[in-house]
């Protein structure tokens, strides 16, 4: 078995069985590590988002992506 899968695997099973206070805590800082982890995902964003909203600040671009990471953190524990 694969490091990523036993640890996203570890991962839903502890977010299913915590209280829904640390299941909230534990997604919100799984997506901090994968942003930490894989920092290509954040540098996507940004070109993506420069072709998308070009307008937009970098200062208003990096909210956004914070937005991304916080909604995948809600999604883990839908």
């Amino acid at each position: 078995m694969r490091v990523e899968y036993a640890l996203a695997l570890f991962l839903m099973n502890a977010l299913r069985i915590l209280p829904l206070p640390l299941a909230d805590m534990l997604a919100r800082a799984a997506a901090f590590t994968l942003d930490c982890v894989l920092p290509k995902l954040r540098r996507v964003a940004r070109v993506n988002l420069s072709f998308a909203l070009p307008d937009a600040t970098g200062i208003e671009r990096e909210r956004i992506i914070d937005g991304v990471f916080k909604s995948l953190a809600r999604l883990l524990l839908a």
